[in-house]
């Protein structure tokens, strides 16, 4: 049953993913013709990945993500209610804009390639948070603000300001990142300005650690750390305003930190 008491929000796309076979055929080189099988079609980016898993365990949250009035955003709301009828009631369609897709290039024994159209994800924007009621909302997860441009403009002012209208309700708030492309104009903003801006509005803050090197330091995506480098980058992350701050470490697992500030963590829900 729809409870409304959970709300994921931000970034969706479809993901098309082409199969291949189980070995040989593998390299994708330039002027070659590379046999496939047929594609598969999932729901992708933190409001579908989230989303699908809470209601899979039980949770029917009310998903707010933006998609064009597309064939690709037609499957991807089919892909939603297919899990649950009423999974998709909270998205946002938009006429003339188009779907966010990625292509999953994933040839047995090659690391994947992702194609990635960011479509009506570059447009959403705190307006889309306007109109929703925020009566019985407990917490509120916003994913990907790394890819979506109007989000993330102006060192995040729309994504503090919606981050802020859910903390003035007494909503718990969980700010989950993404890894950018350094060469695009999100790449090139200042995170650190931005985080310092978001951080006072975000009870569990939720970056890789590839993600949080580069926001804080502009550091590239190595698989290396220590701990003395988690718990430094932790502390900068709280020391921002954020009551937790959850590292993501791939197969390593997760190194999770709160603050030291009982006040704080109280304010947090």
């Amino acid at each position: 049953m729809f409870d409304g008491e959970v709300v994921v929000a931000g970034h969706i796309c479809l993901d098309v993913i082409p199969t291949f076979a189980a070995t040989g055929g593998g390299a994708v080189r330039p002027g070659t013709l590379v046999r496939v099988g047929p594609a598969q079609f999932a729901p992708g980016g933190a409001v579908a990945n989230v989303g699908m898993a809470l209601s899979r365990l039980g949770c029917l949250p009310r998903l707010v993500g933006k998609v064009g009035a597309d064939q690709f955003g037609a499957t991807l709301l089919a892909l939603l209610r297919a899990q649950d009828a009423q999974l998709a009631a909270g998205m946002r369609i938009t006429a003339g804009e188009t779907t966010s897709y990625s292509v999953v290039i994933n040839p047995p024994g090659i690391d994947r390639t992702f194609l990635h159209c960011p479509g009506a994800n570059d447009t959403f924007g705190a307006a889309e948070m306007a109109t929703l009621d925020w009566a019985g909302v407990r917490l509120l997860h916003f994913g990907y603000p790394p890819l979506m441009a109007r989000i993330a403009a102006d060192d995040g002012a729309e994504l503090a300001t919606l981050l802020g209208e859910a903390r003035a309700h007494g909503v718990t708030t969980v700010l989950d990142m993404a890894w950018p492309d350094p060469d695009s104009a999100l790449g090139q903003i200042d995170w650190g300005t931005l985080l310092r801006r978001c951080l006072p509005h975000v009870d569990c803050f939720m970056p890789s650690v590839e993600e949080v090197r580069f926001m804080l330091d502009g550091a590239g995506n190595t698989e290396s750390w220590t701990v003395a480098e988690l718990d430094a980058l932790a502390e900068r992350c709280l020391a921002m305003g954020a009551a937790i701050v959850a590292i993501k470490l791939g197969d390593q697992g997760l190194y999770l930190r709160t603050t030291a500030d009982a006040t704080r963590l109280r304010q947090a829900g």
